[in-house]
């Protein structure tokens, strides 16, 4: 249990050293911050690319294996492996390519970890105004877990992250260009897609209630929707295979909390700040989409909570911005610590039964 305890909290392990030394805040110096996400992502690809291929749910044995598999298909025979393997294409020629190149099967945890860090440093340094509480938040509330074990959909999740920096600009053919990127390593990206539109809607009345409007129908169109899916994944997820075990009921609390406490605070000391207000709503409305997709898992369909986290990353954005719109600063600290402690808490009660412990290192088994 020690090594996935001390990295779950190594963002305040980290910001505490760093702090002592500099004698100064992670946030308050920008020399500060970019030390503390260097450490922090050294820590992070060491721990997803060392890692024991037995790790977790098994997933991770698949991807290993299929290395090992496609560093011995030689270039004519390349095109007909690929057909034969039901993974998305992207991901198999790129795996074709690199194992070609890097023969051991580790290189498949490597080269994600270092994707899954560089992406999720990038993302936090641009969006988050507490990198300390946003990398805390994304060890302890199951954004890491499921990176570490869905590698395939992961890899497209952070495609996407990096995509939402072009629907930010409104830059809507490379927005375009990502997803379908996103989507020959994991073609579920294509929930992704919305996020564009999203981008144009603002926290005020009309805003939400078309957000809601788009929801509805969005929930109406469910059969439709899982239909395309399918087609695109070429599986068979029906409707109306909810997961009724009465899981879930934490972390959809969660969710809904965050989103309450979110818009009370951007209400309470709205500032005049469009360009911010703006990037504010697309992480709120992000976040929306988390809960609403999560809920579904239960009353839907099991599938749904895999596509709540392409937008939950939104939560280690929204949750330390909100506390920007809080003017007093002592209630600011005290509401920081409280989330902190949460969090730390909530990340023991899912060691208690997450797949991840034991641990294991590649050179342990």
């Amino acid at each position: 249990m020690a090594p996935y305890i001390l990295y779950i909290f190594s963002p305040l392990i980290v910001a505490c050293f760093v702090a002592l030394f500099t004698r100064s805040t992670i946030n308050g110096s920008e020399q500060n911050k970019k030390c503390y996400l260097w450490i922090c992502g050294i820590i992070m690809a060491f721990i997803i690319g060392a890692r024991h291929y037995s790790n977790g749910s098994g997933d991770s044995g698949v991807y290993y294996d299929n290395w090992l598999f496609m560093s011995q298909v030689p270039l004519s025979m390349i095109w007909n492996t690929v057909q034969n393997i039901d993974l998305e294409p992207g991901y198999l020629y790129t795996v074709w390519g690199l194992s070609h190149i890097f023969k051991d099967p580790q290189f498949v945890f490597i080269f994600t970890g270092i994707f899954f860090t560089v992406t999720i440093c990038v993302f936090v340094a641009r969006n988050c105004s507490n990198v300390v509480l946003g990398l805390l938040i994304f060890n302890c509330f199951g954004e890491f877990n499921f990176l570490v074990q869905g590698l395939r959909q992961g890899v497209a999740m952070c495609i996407c992250l990096w995509a939402l920096e072009k629907c930010k600009k409104q830059q809507f053919w490379s927005f375009i260009l990502l997803i379908g990127l996103a989507m020959l390593f994991h073609a579920s990206a294509v929930v992704f897609f919305p996020m564009y539109f999203l981008a144009r809607l603002q926290l005020k009345v009309k805003s939400v209630l078309l957000f809601i409007a788009g929801c509805t129908v969005g929930i109406l169109s469910l059969s439709i929707i899982f239909d395309v899916i399918n087609f695109l994944i070429n599986d068979d997820y029906k409707l109306n295979e909810g997961i009724d075990d009465g899981s879930g009921v934490i972390t959809l609390s969660i969710h809904t909390l965050i989103i309450v406490a979110g818009f009370l605070f951007y209400k309470m000391g709205m500032r005049d700040d469009p360009i911010k207000n703006k990037t504010y709503a697309l992480f709120f409305y992000m976040t929306c989409l988390a809960a609403v997709t999560f809920a579904m898992r239960n009353m839907i369909s099991g599938i749904a909570e895999r596509v709540s986290y392409y937008f939950a990353f939104a939560e280690m954005i929204i949750v330390p911005n909100s506390f920007d719109y809080l003017k007093d600063e002592k209630i600011k600290i005290i509401l920081t610590v409280i989330v902190i402690l949460f969090f730390v808490l909530l990340a023991l009660h899912k060691a208690t039964f997450t797949t991840l412990i034991p641990y294991n290192f590649c050179w342990k088994l």
